[in-house]
C-alpha cells in the first residue's frame, strides 16, 4: 500500500473546476475498505490498478513472464500503433515488493495468467466482484478508471515530471494530464502563489538612464 505521504488528504470542499466535469478524487480511505472486502485474486487484482493506474485490458492480459521479481515491475504492451520499430514493444511499471511477490504466486507456468477468467466476457466478471468489494465497503460506485485517474492525480500532485508521467500512465501524447486532472481549489491557490512568486524583475545593473 502506498505510504501516508503519497496518499490524498481530503480537503474540507472540493469543487472540480479541471479535466472532466464532476470528476472527484478517491481517497485511499474508501479503497482500503475496499479491499478489506475484497477476496483473491481480486484483492490482487485491485491493489494492482490502485499502484499503477493500469487499464483493465493491460491488467486482465498480464502472465507470470510478465513480472519482473528482481527490478520490482511488470511488463506492460504499448498500445496502438505508433510504436517506433527502434523502441521497445513494452514499458515496464514499478510495483511495491508486497505487490510483485503477490503476483509472482498467482501462477506457476512462466505463460501462465495472473487473472484467468473462462466468463465470454471477463470484464463484467471483475468489474461484478469490484462491485461487491465496494458494496461490503461502503466505498459508493467506484470503477477501475476511477483507479487509473488516481494514480495519475497522485503523479500530478507529487510534481512528477511530464515526460515521466506519460511514460507511467502509458499515454503517447501530453494531453492525457489534463483529461486525467482533477484541480481543486486548494490547486488554483497554490497555482497563484507559485505565479506571483516567479514573477521576473529586470537586474538593477541592466537598467539604462
Amino acid at each position: 500500500m502506498l505510504s501516508a505521504d503519497t496518499v490524498l488528504t481530503p480537503p474540507e470542499v472540493v469543487r472540480v473546476v479541471g479535466g472532466r466535469e464532476g470528476v472527484l478524487p478517491v481517497y485511499v480511505d474508501d479503497f482500503d475498505n475496499v479491499i478489506a472486502h475484497a477476496s483473491e485474486p481480486v484483492r490482487t487484482y485491485l491493489e494492482l490498478l490502485w499502484e499503477t493506474g493500469l487499464r483493465y485490458v493491460g491488467a486482465e492480459s498480464l502472465r507470470k513472464c510478465h513480472v519482473g521479481e528482481t527490478a520490482k515491475a511488470v511488463r506492460i504492451s504499448k498500445r496502438g500503433n505508433f510504436v517506433a520499430k527502434r523502441q521497445p514493444s513494452y514499458r515496464s511499471v514499478p510495483v511495491s515488493d508486497e505487490l510483485c511477490e503477490n503476483l509472482a504466486a498467482l501462477a506457476v507456468e512462466p505463460e501462465g495468467r495472473l487473472f484467468p477468467c473462462e466468463e465470454k466476457y471477463p470484464y463484467q466478471y471483475w468489474r461484478y466482484r469490484f462491485q461487491l468489494a465496494q458494496k461490503g465497503g461502503l466505498a459508493g460506485d467506484l470503477s477501475f478508471h476511477d483507479l487509473r485517474r488516481a494514480v495519475a492525480d497522485r503523479l500530478r500532485r507529487a510534481g512528477v515530471r511530464p515526460d515521466a508521467y506519460c511514460t507511467f500512465m502509458g499515454h503517447s501524447a501530453i494531453t492525457g494530464l489534463r483529461h486525467y486532472a482533477t484541480v481543486d481549489d486548494g490547486d488554483l491557490r497554490k497555482a497563484h502563489a507559485a505565479a506571483m512568486k516567479g514573477v521576473r524583475r529586470r537586474d538593477p545593473s541592466t537598467v539604462v538612464g
